[in-house]
């Protein structure tokens, strides 16, 4: 077999591979033929059907447009963060790109963002950590137009802070009122820090239950808190469980699984859940980039579904299926 045949029927059996799975929004890695070998070539974006953000999703609901209506901002392992304006019906506009994790030449840079709305003295506003660093940002319809790192004294990277104490990365942030922010780390952990005078992120501890000890899951923890059924309540995502309790006195009470092996409108479980609470609704970011919609009441969670958008353009989420390609 020549060079050229070799290298189309390596791309025919990829090509094959890839249609038998089902599609959904990826992120696909071109390949480049050079000298009867193939090369990995740039990174090509793309997306169709629900709202994504790439791997390991991280959604987060609040008004960032300003236009009185709930929007959708999801962040990804590959340093992207999109906002999809909200719309009447729970359906949500073409994404627009807030920040960008960039194209590389051979293979994403992992760079875990995590987002969350904040308040802060003189308004809300979308508060993104990437790299271990927490920056708070002012936006409005056209996208960012400020920012200020709130990191901590000197700006040192939270993620530094946390590791002091032994801990894995930190891939997840929620918001409680305005004097504290909830982490959580790859380990399975949970944080909290204080939000001192200044603005910025104060002294960082162990986010303890009401029995005293330190919330941990085990499994890269995802955290959101908000209103459920008319309590403050904290959800927590672990692996393909979702965790609940209720917010007593700045304290998770009665920590208990409400969910194992969520399933995707596909029937796939879903896995790397990140929730976001806004209205009680619940949104779950999962690991290959897909947001889904789902309803949580009386401690269960049911009526699975995506959260769409409105005329998606092509964007890419992870393991990609392409119908045809021209080499």
């Amino acid at each position: 077999m020549t060079g050229r045949r070799r290298t189309a029927a390596i791309i025919a059996a990829l090509l094959g591979l890839a249609g038998c799975a089902t599609a959904r929004a990826g992120y696909l890695d071109a390949l480049l033929a050079y000298e009867s070998s193939l090369w990995p070539g740039k990174l090509v974006r793309y997306a169709e059907g629900p709202a994504t953000g790439g791997a390991w999703s991280t959604p987060a609901v609040g008004d960032v447009t300003g236009d009185g209506v709930p929007d959708l901002v999801v962040g990804s392992a590959y340093g992207d963060v999109l906002v999809y304006p909200g719309r009447t019906g729970g359906i949500y506009g073409a994404p627009q790109s807030l920040l960008m994790g960039g194209e590389p030449e051979i293979a994403p840079t992992m760079r875990p963002v995590a987002v969350t709305m904040m308040r802060r003295p003189g308004g809300t506003g979308l508060l993104i950590l990437i790299d271990g660093r927490a920056v708070f940002y002012e936006t409005n319809e056209t996208g960012i137009i400020s920012g200020v790192e709130i990191t901590g004294p000197g700006d040192a990277s939270l993620q530094d802070v946390v590791a002091k104490a032994g801990a894995g990365a930190v891939i997840s942030a929620a918001a409680e009122g305005a004097d504290k922010l909830i982490v959580g780390d790859t380990d399975g952990r949970l944080w909290e820090c204080g939000l001192g005078a200044d603005g910025k992120l104060a002294k960082t501890g162990p986010l303890r239950a009401t029995d005293e000890s330190q919330v941990n899951l085990r499994a890269p923890a995802y955290v959101a808190i908000g209103e459920i059924d008319g309590a403050a309540q904290i959800l927590v995502g672990a692996g393909t469980a979702l965790w609940a309790a209720e917010m007593k006195t700045g304290r998770p009470s009665g920590l208990k699984k409400i969910a194992e092996g969520v399933k995707t409108p596909e029937g796939l479980v879903a896995q790397r859940l990140a929730p976001a609470i806004a209205g009680g609704r619940v949104l779950l970011g999962t690991r290959w980039g897909p947001v889904l919609d789902v309803r949580v009441h009386a401690g269960a969670v049911d009526d699975v579904k995506w959260a769409m958008a409105q005329d998606v353009p092509a964007d890419v989420g992870l393991c990609a299926a392409p119908w045809a390609v021209d080499w």
